[in-house]
């Protein structure tokens, strides 16, 4: 009692103001103490540093966004549900009392496994959609289960509350003969888990913050990161196979698990997310463009100091990713309409603003709804030479937790090349079996990433698909016929044969099998979820680049180089051996959208940003 008295008053002297994570309000003495007791008072509150300067450059931690809200866009924002959490009683048991079945015979009776390429988009498509998360969601999911809880399928493992491993049929297609009756899974880790509160809800923690400030390289600690240079304005880095990379982690990094030593595979970069692809490679283009800016804005301004230099290559890079995921991304993904309508892009080039400080920077189920994206998810990544041949390929599975890989041999140009001119997988509501059939390398022998996904919905107590529909689209379904709005009917038969009553669809198990939204490529349902979270994040920043009242806001000529920001545009910036890439790079090469020069793709000049003494 007298050592967490004493370490109270040494907070006191030397942090800032500790906010309950969950709440958002100021925590009391008592609950400070408590947190020290349970020896988690950093998962459990924030140390904001007050007073928010409204003058003051967009945070590293998230903190001060709105003024009203200091702790919201910090790690640990709590995620407020659209609807209310089921009442189902527990994550076994469906709305209408029938027991849940196993998540992997769910996906494999209404989702077909195959590989298929997509005619139109490019696999970078997905690699790009994976910014929408990556930047807001965290992969603490998957980094547990790897490299934490690891025996789910044990008898150890059967008595562990972290685990809730998925069974296996006994007549399962793929592992009836494999002798695998079990698929090693973790349960999100939560507020519940971590001991910050003590109901029975399940409230998902997140280790990201909930705006798209790139905080998957830049982080959210204060005040010092410890990956600068502190000197002009640049990241550390290290240098292997000719060309940059983050700085080394390892070898011996429980990030890089996958490396193989003996081979002498001993590169390990970090972040912690940065070892599950394909977040690596866009960590990776991230970093360089980083210290590329910081580098051109120090010849433009000799005279800028180094914090000058970081922070403003920050904001741009901020800047410059925001762009073309909103309005070259988001069109391609919902349609140009449907973007304009809810105000995700902008029809004029200047400035706009659509701030509203009576919203809280927070999460959504946004992060079920992009699971989708496992089922347009290529499981090989092919590689190919300066002369687009072919020249192999590698599973995605084999190069997550395996860093090594990409900084040797050229093989991150190879699969850079790939990235653009591979075909992405086919919108035909099947999984790739490398996606849902096939083990984490050296780490799981078997795997099922969309059931997993599946099991989340039922860990989380996510209400029925119906009332999503109900919510999104205004439509009232009672009966199975009620769905063909959405569904077909041949797809509508096989959740016949799974659950109940309509009722008891599950959100994720609804989206997977809903047509397509017109005039777009995902489905409908999925399409309103992400577009809520989308609109909050970008309304709930007080820094969001489009604004020109904030602080170092860009002006008219600023925005405009910012403008011409293009997913093309940034991988000739900073991607590994493209010299030559398609206008349209989220498309498939053809003869309207040809492999063209670099020298051709418009790219944004930093010359507006030169200053005079």
């Amino acid at each position: 009692m007298l050592w967490s008295l004493v370490f109270l008053a040494f907070l006191k002297l030397t942090a800032g103001v500790r906010y309950e994570s969950f709440s958002g309000l100021p925590a009391t003495d008592e609950k400070i103490q408590y947190f020290i007791k349970q020896e988690n008072l950093d998962n459990c509150t924030n140390d904001i540093q007050l007073p928010c300067d409204p003058n003051e450059r967009r945070r590293l931690d998230g903190s001060c966004s709105n003024f009203d809200y200091p702790s919201r866009g910090t790690f640990h924002t709590p995620v407020i549900r659209l609807l209310p959490e089921a009442d189902c009683g527990d994550d076994e048991t469906s709305p209408s009392g029938a027991p849940l079945k196993s998540a992997r015979e769910v996906r494999q009776r209404i989702l077909q496994t195959g590989k298929a390429s997509d005619l139109s988009y490019t696999q970078l498509l997905a690699i790009i959609s994976t910014i929408i998360f990556a930047d807001l969601g965290s992969i603490h999911d998957s980094v547990n289960l790897l490299t934490e809880t690891t025996n789910c399928c044990t008898a150890e493992g059967k008595s562990n509350y972290m685990c809730t491993p998925i069974d296996i049929p006994q007549d399962d297609p793929v592992h009836r003969f494999s002798g695998i009756r079990c698929l090693n899974l973790t349960r999100p880790k939560s507020f519940q888990t971590y001991g910050c509160l003590a109901d029975s809800n399940v409230d998902r923690i997140e280790f990201t913050t909930p705006l798209f400030d790139l905080s998957t390289i830049y982080r959210s600690t204060e005040p010092a990161p410890e990956y600068r240079t502190y000197s002009g304005g640049l990241l550390m880095t290290q240098e292997a196979d000719g060309t940059i990379f983050p700085p080394q982690e390892g070898p011996h990094s429980n990030k890089c698990l996958q490396n193989d030593a003996s081979n002498g595979e001993t590169k390990c970069f970090g972040p912690v997310s940065t070892s599950i692809l394909p977040v690596t490679l866009l960590v990776v283009w991230w970093w360089r463009l980083h210290n590329k800016i910081a580098k051109e804005l120090n010849e433009i301004n000799p005279h800028w100091d180094d914090e000058t230099l970081f922070q403003t290559a920050r904001d741009i890079n901020i800047a410059i990713t925001n762009q073309f995921v909103y309005y070259e991304l988001l069109p391609t993904l919902f349609g140009e309409e449907f973007c304009l309508k809810n105000e995700l892009i902008h029809s004029e080039s200047g400035h706009r603003d659509l701030y509203d400080e009576s919203i809280p920077a927070t999460y959504l189920e946004y992060y079920l709804a992009l699971r989708w994206f496992h089922l347009v998810s290529e499981g090989d990544l092919k590689l190919f030479d300066e002369d687009f041949k072919y020249v192999g390929k590698k599973m995605v599975t084999d190069l997550s937790l395996h860093t090594d890989f990409l900084m040797r041999d050229k093989n991150l140009a190879k699969m850079t090349r790939g990235t653009y001119y591979q075909a992405g997988g086919d919108n035909d509501r099947a999984v790739d079996p490398a996606i849902c059939d096939k083990g984490l390398g050296i780490m799981q022998k078997a795997s099922d990433l969309t059931a997993a996904d599946l099991r989340k919905n039922q860990l989380f107590k996510i209400p029925p698909y119906v009332d999503y529909v109900k919510l999104c689209h205004d439509v009232e379904i009672k009966t199975w016929k009620d769905m063909l709005k959405f569904i077909d009917m041949d797809r509508i038969e096989s959740l016949q044969e799974i659950y109940e009553t309509p009722g008891d669809v599950e959100l994720l198990a609804g989206i997977w099998i809903e047509r397509p939204m017109e005039g777009g490529y995902v489905p409908p349902t999925a399409a309103c979820i992400i577009n809520k979270q989308l609109s909050l994040t970008m309304k709930a920043d007080r820094h969001w680049y489009e604004r020109s009242d904030r602080p170092y806001a860009f002006n008219v000529a600023q925005l405009a180089e910012i403008r011409k920001a293009t997913v093309a545009g940034f991988l000739c910036e900073v991607g590994d051996g493209v010299e030559r890439i398609q206008r349209e790079a989220l498309k498939r090469v053809t003869a309207s959208n040809p492999l063209v020069s670099c020298q051709e793709i418009p790219r944004w000049n930093l010359a507006a940003w030169k200053e005079s003494k």
